[in-house]
């Protein structure tokens, strides 16, 4: 009888250690935070040239290219806190791109991401993570570039790492590190072009894809 209770009493403290380790679990939580960083965009361009002044001429040309820029974005994030204390996170941004040229780009886009979490020390307040993601995204005002009249799209695979710090019940910390790789729709185009200081009427197709490495810091509200 005796041994019966102490295992019992022993199952208590461990289900009640377990309880009070994971108080978050089934809580949803809002957040908002900025990121600051930078990209390279890597562009294939292959297509055919022709021009109808006399002589005719056509021909066949080729050129990979990158642009390097920095980028900026305000996130907001809808996530679920599962038993495990892991996190699911669904998350809307527009990402700004600059280039040293002055040119700008908005890359607007929601992800899916799911982050896995670690045990810290005993009461600490932070607590480390990692998370992969999958997200969707376009590129605002492209669609006059293209045949199809279409923003041009794409999807990226996300890699995310940081730390949790835990303020009280409901308000945390964020910060972390966010790795995301955009890769293109291959898009075709008709336009014309100079090719041998003559105007010319170019068709192709662009593949492309980003490199996009950037510093998160925010705040997540739990209810």
């Amino acid at each position: 009888m005796k041994k019966s209770l102490l295992l019992a009493g022993l199952l208590l403290t461990t289900t009640g250690a377990f309880a009070a380790e994971n108080t978050d679990a089934g809580k949803w939580f809002i957040g908002i935070g900025m990121t600051n960083g930078s990209g390279t965009t890597s562009v294939t361009d292959s297509g055919r040239y022709s021009y109808y002044n006399y002589p005719y001429t056509s021909g066949v040309y080729g050129s990979s290219t990158d642009y390097d820029y920095d980028s900026d974005s305000i996130p907001l994030t809808l996530g679920f806190i599962t038993s495990s204390n892991n996190r699911a996170k669904i998350s809307v941004q527009t990402i700004n791109a600059k280039t040293s040229d002055g040119s700008k780009n908005k890359l607007e886009g929601i992800d899916f991401d799911f982050d896995w979490t670690f045990d810290s020390a005993k009461d600490s307040k932070i607590t480390p993570y990692i998370g992969l993601g999958l997200g969707s995204y376009s590129v605002k005002d492209s669609a006059q570039y293209f045949v199809d009249n279409e923003d041009l799209k794409g999807v990226s695979v996300n890699f995310n790492a940081g730390i949790l710090y835990n303020v009280d019940k409901n308000l945390e910390f964020e910060l972390g590190y966010k790795h995301k790789t955009i890769t293109w729709q291959d898009v075709t185009y008709n336009s014309y072009c100079l090719v041998n200081n003559r105007t010319s009427h170019c068709s192709g197709k662009l593949e492309g894809e980003e490199q996009l490495n950037s510093l998160y810091i925010g705040a997540n509200y739990k209810f």
